[in-house]
C-alpha cells in the first residue's frame, strides 16, 4: 500500500482486485473512476464496493463506496494494492508513521 495524505478517498488496485476477486464480484458492480492528481484526470475501469472492511495498522476500519481499480493507473499500481487516502486515515484516533520500521500504526 501507499499513503497519499493529500488524497480524499482511499483507491485500491488491481493488484488488490485480483487477489480478492471471489469477495469483490458478488458485492461490487464495474464503473468508471476518474482520478485526478497534479497532471490531470483520466479514467479507469474499476469495480465500486459499497462496503470493504479493512484490517490496517492494527485497526479495522469501513470504507463506503470504495472503487478498486482493475485497470493499471501507474507504476505503482503494478504492486500496491491500492493508495491509502484520508479518507482512511480519518477513521482512526491517531496515526502514527514510524519511517524507520516502515510502519503505519492505527488506533
Amino acid at each position: 500500500m501507499t499513503v497519499d495524505s493529500g488524497a480524499q478517498r482511499t483507491v485500491l488496485s488491481p493488484p488488490f482486485a485480483s487477489a480478492l476477486s471471489e469477495v469483490l464480484t458478488p458485492l461490487a458492480k464495474p464503473e468508471t473512476y476518474k482520478l485526478t492528481g497534479i497532471g490531470g484526470s483520466t479514467s479507469y475501469a474499476s469495480l465500486l464496493a459499497p462496503s470493504l472492511d479493512l484490517q490496517i495498522g492494527g485497526h479495522t476500519v469501513t470504507l463506503t463506496n470504495v472503487h478498486v481499480l482493475t485497470q493499471e493507473s501507474s507504476n505503482e499500481s503494478k504492486w500496491a494494492d491500492g493508495n491509502l487516502g484520508i479518507d482512511l486515515l480519518n477513521e482512526a484516533n491517531s496515526t502514527t508513521f514510524d519511517f524507520g520500521a516502515m510502519k503505519l500504526t492505527l488506533r
